[in-house]
């Protein structure tokens, strides 16, 4: 199955919006009681820029196994908390 907005959208525009759900559902969580132990999961732009590295620095540090990773189909996060 096709995710239908993949047809109309870019992988930027994508990543964007599921960051922004992100937030909004981590803000109401905290709202209510309910969030876990927040992880600060971004994609490996997003960690590059906060960590003030390059991605291929970030890609380097996943491969030595110094940041945990999560994989959604092709998309890759990492938890920049663990940095």
């Amino acid at each position: 199955m096709t995710d239908p907005l993949a047809a109309v959208l870019s992988t930027g525009a994508l990543d964007a919006l599921e960051a922004r759900i992100t937030r909004l559902v981590d803000a109401r969580l905290d709202e209510r009681g309910l969030a876990g132990p927040k992880r600060k999961w971004r994609t490996v732009e997003e960690a590059a820029a906060e960590l003030g590295v390059t991605p291929n620095a970030v890609y380097q540090r996943i491969r030595r196994g110094y940041l945990p990773v999560a994989r959604q189909g092709s998309r890759i996060y990492v938890d920049v908390d663990a940095a």
